[in-house]
């Protein structure tokens, strides 16, 4: 009927048809729409399978029966063409549809595909990154050349290098005139404070700390699958706090009465340093993803990053920090050391090692802060005359004397309080001390095991060293105090005021402090 009838709908122009015809498929069309697709395609335009006009069959209706058409100037002839140009652009509107609806199925697969490319291509970058440091670590460990990838078997490949890498160039090699005036009248201050300074009467005696024993231990930096404690300072002004980094990535601040005060996060690799500010509540850690980290600190004793260092292009081994406390100073494996201004955030100066091949396992300002050590290792063929300690002017910034004698590398050094001597530590299991006046090794300390750790307490009269064991040494060099309590190497050694404890930290996850019971 007609009622029924003008209920379908073409499925082309979504149009009641005039000559409704049924495909195979199913589907409803208008007879004249369907035959002019099927003249350029034989498949139904809904399911794409084939289709010919021998598949279509009509469908009866009551209706009245159309005039026939006759020439276009009759308005029947007019009516005929504005119906085939009406069928044709529903034709075509309903082909751009198709169209577009494809579109946008590629356009979202494409947009997807492009989203997996970049997550799989960060995590192969970070993936090379930890190769390469790895690499690297092992090269250092045993000693072996480095080798440039970018040029093997002929072939280069171009690396995005990070923007500090890139803005290297742009920071001075020597520090600007008004630094130096700084630094020298703080020489000059810290020169005439220690020339009037006494010994204080509560200093510890070497038979006192003869009978040092363990007096704590706590068990941080647990985070596997890497943990350990990797380094030690005990606050100069907080006696209580000591400050650890660890294999784990992370900084602790610790109180010998509070437990863990703060947990510094920031770093994607071992922090090979970490340092109080000599005034301020602020701290700095240094770690072998290539970067510093400046920590400052609120009332409630939260620690946030307030800048990051990304200078150097390799780990970033060691800071000390200026005795104004204005200032500190990086050392990295690649072979640089640089100044940075704690207040402006940036960094002042920037030097390079000439040797090829020699990075810095360690660094240390002198008490007076003119002069700058550097502990060199060799990361290429082995040359014993490279693993040296270099002493900086820092006013010119250059290079005034090297300290040769170690056959392995340097892994930690350290000014007495009085300016006059440096201890050395190196993985060859000796300390050799040097006299800054005459510029010469005036002894010798065989360790017998590679040493981590070397620091003179406050007074300059007691060495404390930390290789397999803790060991002491009094200003006769005599060793008074040996405690072999860690399961692990000692990684870092401080005193507390007046020698009245020491803290040692250890591979085996330990802090240990050491007194009389």
């Amino acid at each position: 009927t007609q009622s029924t009838w003008g209920t379908m709908f073409c499925a082309i122009s979504g149009q009641v048809p005039q000559n409704p015809v049924v495909s195979k498929t199913g589907h409803i069309f208008e007879k004249s729409l369907i035959l002019k697709h099927l003249e350029t395609e034989n498949t139904c335009p809904i399911t794409k399978s084939p289709l010919t006009q021998d598949d279509l069959v009509e469908i009866k209706t009551s209706h009245i029966a159309k005039p026939r058409v006759s020439t276009a100037s009759s308005i029947p002839g007019l009516l005929a063409s504005f119906q085939d140009e009406w069928d044709a652009t529903m034709l075509e509107t309903f082909t751009l549809k198709q169209h577009l609806d494809t579109v946008r199925q590629e356009l979202s697969h494409a947009l997807y595909q492009h989203d997996a490319a970049s997550r799989v291509i960060a995590r192969l970058i970070k993936e090379r990154d930890q190769a390469r440091q790895a690499l690297a670590s092992l090269r250092r460990q045993y000693n072996l050349p480095e080798v440039d990838v970018s040029q093997s078997n002929g072939d280069s490949m171009d690396v995005d290098q990070p923007s500090s890498a890139r803005s290297q160039s742009s920071v001075p090699s020597k520090l600007s005139k008004e630094v130096v005036v700084e630094f020298s009248d703080t020489a000059k201050q810290l020169s005439g404070q220690r020339r009037n300074r006494v010994i204080s009467p509560s200093l510890a005696t070497p038979e006192a700390i003869s009978a040092y024993s363990v007096l704590s231990s706590h068990n941080i930096h647990k985070s596997q699958p890497r943990a350990g404690i990797t380094s030690l300072q005990v606050h100069n002004r907080h006696s209580s706090r000591v400050i650890t980094g660890g294999a784990d990535n992370q900084a602790i601040i610790f109180s010998r009465e509070g437990g863990v005060l703060a947990t510094l996060s920031g770093h994607s690799d071992i922090v090979t340093s970490a340092i109080f500010h000599p005034t301020q509540a602020a701290a700095v850690t240094t770690s072998m993803d290539g970067r510093a980290l400046f920590w400052n600190s609120n009332e409630s004793n939260d620690y946030s990053v307030a800048y990051e260092v990304k200078l150097h292009t390799d780990g970033v081994s060691g800071a000390s920090f200026h005795p104004s406390g204005k200032y500190f100073t990086t050392a990295s494996l690649d072979g640089t050391w640089a100044l940075h201004d704690v207040t402006t955030s940036k960094t002042i100066c920037h030097v390079a090692e000439k040797q090829a091949g020699a990075g810095y396992r360690c660094v240390e300002f002198h008490p007076d802060g003119l002069i700058l050590g550097t502990g060199t290792m060799v990361v290429g063929p082995e040359d014993n005359k490279e693993n040296k300690v270099r002493i900086w002017d820092m006013k010119n910034s250059t290079n005034v004397a090297n300290f040769e004698g170690h056959k392995l590398p340097i892994t930690n050094i350290s000014f007495s309080e009085n300016g006059y001597y440096l201890a050395t530590g190196s993985e060859d299991g000796t300390v050799r001390l040097w006299d800054l006046r005459k510029l010469k090794n005036f002894n010798t300390l065989e360790i017998g095991s590679p040493v981590s750790s070397v620091s003179f307490d406050y007074s300059g009269h007691y060495l404390a060293v930390g290789s397999s064991d803790l060991r002491v040494f009094s200003k006769t060099w005599d060793c008074i105090l040996t405690q072999k309590v860690h399961t692990g190497d000692v990684t870092g050694v401080g005193f507390g005021p007046d020698a009245n404890f020491i803290a040692t930290t250890s591979m085996d996850q330990s802090l240990k402090f050491y007194g009389r019971s």
